[in-house]
């Protein structure tokens, strides 16, 4: 049960700006609600990086050389892609 919450918080974050602009705006753009989606999921993930940074190196081999800088770097480039 635990394993869905993470994938259907995914998809609340994708779809509630599309849901909210269509029941408060007049003029809506999708591309404008698929923006802000993006936007906070890259949010959610990209600080998953530093908040459960030892459940993430268990995702990667054990081959891979700098796994924790690894996942700081990806943490930091996708809340760079949130803005």
């Amino acid at each position: 049960m635990t394993k869905m919450i993470a994938p259907v918080l995914m998809l609340v974050l994708l779809v509630a700006p599309y849901v909210i602009s269509r029941v408060f705006r007049r003029n809506h753009h999708s591309q404008d609600s698929a923006a802000v989606g993006v936007g906070l999921m890259f949010l959610l993930t990209g600080s998953s990086h530093f908040f459960r940074t030892a459940e993430m190196m268990e995702m990667l081999p054990d081959f891979l050389p700098f796994r924790y800088e690894a996942i700081i770097l990806t943490g930091v480039l996708e809340l760079l892609l949130a803005v």
